[in-house]
Formats: structure tokens, sequence, C-alpha cells
């Protein structure tokens, strides 16, 4: 039996882990400075 469906599993899930991260830091710190040029 090869695990190899469950490591693409996994690495499509660090990715994907990832991706979101970084758009959320990216929403988070636009934001940010949206509201700071607003002040």
């Amino acid at each position: 039996i090869a695990p190899l469906p469950a490591y693409v599993l996994l690495t499509f899930m660090a990715f994907l882990q990832a991706f979101i991260f970084m758009i959320l830091t990216y929403v988070y710190l636009a934001g940010a400075t949206v509201v700071e040029e607003g002040h």
C-alpha cells in the first residue's frame, strides 16, 4: 500500500493553508493601511 495520496493531500493542505494565511495577512495589512490613511 503506497501512502502517496496521503502525501499529496498533506502537501496540498499545506500549500492551501499557506495561501490562505498570505491572503488574510495581505487583507489585514491593506485594511490597517487604509485605516491609518483615513486618520
